[in-house]
């Protein structure tokens, strides 16, 4: 929803019982503490083992 810039989606199950849908509302605050998180992660795991592949070469 974030990248694609809406406010709500519909979350749909189909199973052999039946359909399920659930809508599901934009959370900004959500949204902003998983950027931190995943630019966190990103840093020290993603761009040291991209950097030691280089230098291994």
């Amino acid at each position: 929803m974030y990248v694609a810039n809406k406010k709500y989606c519909d979350f749909v199950v189909y199973t052999n019982q039946g359909i399920h849908c659930q809508t599901v509302l934009f959370d900004q605050e959500f949204v902003d503490k998983l950027i931190v998180k995943c630019t966190a992660f990103c840093l020290n795991h993603i761009v040291p083992e991209v950097i030691e592949q280089k230098f291994a070469r």
